[in-house]
């Protein structure tokens, strides 16, 4: 998740895709490294200690995925859209850096309705647990852009 193929991979090709032109597949390759393998393995860990079944731990694990590309997206969308003071970090900055980002790919309408379709596959791997809270906090996220 983390090493050469997981998080490191995704940081380093985010880098190197800055100042450059880049399709959505190449922004969800990007995403599917940087951020979806962190939200894979915290919520894979958590369902794995609390002793889930594979079939669980699998559904888990696709909701992390489709969690982590619409979280990146969101955060893509608060970086030209929010403050500041209301985002927590400097606003503006991927714009500054010329990241590739899903806004730049898509635009902000494309950007947000991408969101909602990641936020969405979420909430369907998991339709039928009992997971009421990986519900809220998948809505609530949404909830920042909509």
């Amino acid at each position: 998740s983390c090493g050469l193929n997981g998080l490191i991979k995704g940081e380093y090709d985010d880098i190197m895709a800055e100042k450059k032109a880049i399709n959505l597949n190449g922004i969800t390759e990007i995403y599917l490294r940087k951020t979806s393998r962190l939200f894979e393995l915290s919520a894979y860990t958590g369902a794995r200690v609390a002793c889930a079944t594979d079939d669980i731990l699998n559904a888990i694990k696709i909701y992390g995925r489709h969690l982590g590309l619409s979280f990146q997206a969101i955060d893509d969308i608060l970086d030209i859209t929010s403050d500041s003071g209301n985002l927590g970090k400097t606003a503006g900055k991927d714009v500054l850096q010329e990241k590739a980002t899903i806004v730049k790919a898509l635009g902000i309408d494309g950007a947000r309705k991408w969101a909602q379709e990641q936020t969405a596959l979420a909430l369907g791997a998991i339709r039928g647990l009992n997971a009421c809270h990986l519900e809220n906090i998948a809505h609530d996220m949404l909830k920042r852009v909509s």
